[in-house]
């Protein structure tokens, strides 16, 4: 049976800073060897107002969170 691990964060403005925080989970992650990590659905950005999220949205399959999380996702496995 897969190995799964949920993580749980409080996500700020800070897109870079959030990504700093899911990093630790991947490597967590490897460390506990669990094969499937979650993330919460707002782990890269908690902006004040719904508007928020419009300066940072990303188009398909390009973008520094994309990039990131596909990056994490190659190195830890």
């Amino acid at each position: 049976m897969p190995k799964l691990a949920v993580a749980q964060m409080v996500s700020s403005a800070s897109v870079s800073n959030n990504l700093k925080q899911v990093k630790q989970f991947f490597i967590h992650a490897k460390e506990e060897q669990v094969e499937l990590l979650i993330l919460p659905e707002n782990f890269a950005f908690m902006g004040m107002q719904e508007a928020d999220k419009l300066a940072i949205a990303e188009n398909y399959g390009a973008g520094e969170i994309q990039e990131t999380v596909s990056q994490l996702a190659k190195a830890y496995g």
